[in-house]
């Protein structure tokens, strides 16, 4: 029995000792143990001063805390450019047949941006980004066997 007294004793002044100022009850005029600490407590910050031979507490000075977030958001975004439509099967439909240099007057009328994919059995590289007005050849003994869009 007198063992365990012992023990509560000793966590008792281990835990007392152990305090800081940080721990203690921070208010105006309360004691603090180092000058020049402080510490943020409901919306104020005290300092820790010399008065006389003590250190103590200040008044506390109010934290300037900003009650709200503003957010600034771009008010209408730029739309992006309307994509034109597609050429349908229809539209080319008359390069079928027609010689690769009657297919470029013919595009070129239309304003369409054309390339070569094939001639001959032999392929040629293309970029893959898509163009709804691009026209791609395909061309076998000079004449057009196929259109792409793209």
């Amino acid at each position: 029995m007198m063992n365990r007294i012992l023990v509560t004793v000793v966590l008792v002044v281990a835990s007392s000792l152990s305090m800081t100022s940080s721990d203690a009850a921070v208010k105006a005029g309360a004691k603090c143990t180092k000058q020049g600490s402080s510490i943020s407590l409901n919306g104020k910050k005290f300092t820790c001063v010399k008065s006389g031979k003590k250190f103590m507490w200040n008044k506390g000075v109010a934290i300037n805390v900003p009650s709200q977030i503003t957010v600034i958001v771009d008010p209408i975004p730029t739309p992006l450019p309307a994509m034109p439509d597609p050429l349908t099967p229809v539209e080319m439909s008359p390069l079928i047949g027609m010689t690769e240099m009657s297919a470029q007057s013919y595009a070129q009328e239309k304003g369409w941006p054309y390339r070569v994919g094939e001639r001959d059995g032999q392929f040629f590289p293309v970029t893959m980004d898509y163009s709804p007005t691009r026209v791609t050849f395909f061309i076998a003994k000079g004449l057009i066997y196929k259109v792409m869009v793209g």
